[in-house]
């Protein structure tokens, strides 16, 4: 049975414009766009498994270092910033770009400010490609139609993305190498941004309907 998570009922309408912080990082993206630049948004988090989250940041840093010459400039984004350090997004992010080659560095913006879900919406609707940790990354990107890949710590994000017929674009963090995260990548940006666009329709439909569902139900037993 499909579920659809409730976030994708955000709708792209309601976010309103808000300057702190967020236009640093837009006029960044205007800039190197308009250099021809690719732009990849990418959520990071920790993980427990010191070998699995070894694994984790050299995949990423080796395909940066694959990238980079090619045109491709990463974003890193604070989609989660606490409320611990073990939580914040930032400090895995800091740790890929010190593993990266030297060459590669000038290729990763870090967004250190913390942002609310409105600027981090609007960041994400510029990015040509996204790489999603965070689920609710996951779910920006896509309500902005961007072709995401997801990186999943937990069964939701797959159940998610096979709802949505798109199961072929998840890793499990456990097992993921350099060498799948390549292949993932280079999956994602051989395929149609449409399939992705059906793919978010699909899952405000499914959302909708997951709504009107419960407001018949709470009024069938006087819950309202």
């Amino acid at each position: 049975v499909c579920t659809g998570d409730s976030a994708f009922l955000l709708s792209v309408n309601e976010v309103k414009n808000d300057d702190s912080g967020v236009s640093a990082v837009l006029s960044k993206v205007a800039y190197y766009k308009n250099l021809d630049k690719t732009c990849v948004g990418i959520t990071v988090r920790s993980w427990s498994n010191s070998d699995q989250f070894l694994s984790y940041m050299h995949a990423f840093a080796i395909l940066i270092n694959h990238y980079a010459p090619k045109g491709f400039i990463f974003f890193f984004m604070p989609q989660v910033t606490g409320p611990s350090s073990v939580e914040d997004d930032r400090i895995v992010s800091r740790k890929i770009y010190d593993i990266v080659e030297k060459s590669s560095k000038s290729s990763i913006f870090i967004v250190e400010e913390e942002m609310d879900i409105p600027n981090l919406f609007k960041i994400y609707a510029q990015m040509d490609y996204f790489i999603a940790t965070r689920l609710h990354s996951l779910i920006f990107a896509l309500l902005n139609g961007v072709p995401v890949i997801a990186i999943g710590y937990e069964p939701k994000t797959l159940g998610i993305l096979k709802d949505l017929g798109l199961q072929s674009f998840v890793s499990d963090i456990k097992i993921l190498t350099p060498r799948i995260l390549h292949k993932s990548f280079e999956n994602l940006m051989e395929t149609s941004r449409g399939i992705f666009i059906n793919a978010r329709n699909n899952a405000i439909h499914q959302a909708e309907k997951n709504i009107d569902y419960i407001l018949k139900v709470s009024k069938k037993y006087d819950y309202f």
